[in-house]
């Protein structure tokens, strides 16, 4: 009696759609004796389908394909880019910086020339690029806007690292409250908010003049 309702509990199972290494996971049974019982009683086209797109291996498999394919794709662009491109001169970095500060920096403040970003290696090049202008890296200085949820020390320490400034030369930072509470633990905040600071009228004039001559070679 236990095992002729053992075999319906399987049957019923199968006509389901499960597969049979669910149905081993869930009753007490031997491979052999479940191919026997399930014999007649093939799945349906749908249910093959269905069965084939929820396999959680064949879905790793299929990221991992689709992985190596934007890889590989990502690596011919890359290739084509550094043809192209080549190695940066002096003048490239310069003019680089200029239009960084074009889209991020600031164009208001009265002696500060200031440029926000979240992107380390941007924030990072902006700060060599004011120090190839004449600028003293003791006098930078950078303004950290950080968010609720984050762990504030390590995002100091990792901008000081990143930058190699130390923390006397950092303001702030700033702690912004979270609208959605799982977008730090997403990444979705990165490290955070980073204006870099220097505090120098003939660098802004310098820096705005830049502006002015490459707007006007733009007209």
């Amino acid at each position: 009696m236990a095992k002729r309702k053992l075999k319906d509990q399987v049957i019923k199972m199968r006509k389901l759609g499960m597969s049979y290494s669910q149905i081993l996971n869930s009753v007490s049974v031997s491979k052999s004796t479940l191919s026997l019982w399930l014999r007649d009683i093939p799945l349906s086209q749908k249910q093959i389908v269905l069965l084939r797109d929820k396999n959680p291996v064949r879905i790793e498999k299929f990221k991992n394909t689709m992985e190596v394919k934007r890889n590989e794709k990502m690596r011919v662009y890359y290739e084509m880019a550094k043809s192209k491109i080549g190695n940066l001169s002096e003048r490239d970095k310069l003019i680089a910086g200029i239009f960084l500060y074009f889209g991020d920096g600031s164009k208001t403040t009265s002696a500060t020339t200031a440029v926000t970003n979240t992107n380390p290696v941007l924030v990072s090049f902006f700060m060599k690029w004011l120090i190839m202008q004449g600028a003293e890296k003791k006098k930078i200085r950078i303004k950290l806007q950080l968010y609720e949820g984050m762990d504030i020390s390590y995002e100091i320490n990792f901008w000081c690292k990143e930058l190699g400034l130390t923390k006397d030369q950092i303001r702030g930072p700033y702690v912004k409250k979270n609208i959605r509470g799982n977008m730090v633990s997403k990444g979705v905040h990165g490290h955070g908010t980073c204006t870099i600071l220097y505090e120098n009228m003939p660098m802004l004039d310098t820096v705005l003049a830049y502006l002015k001559y490459v707007e006007d070679l733009m007209s």
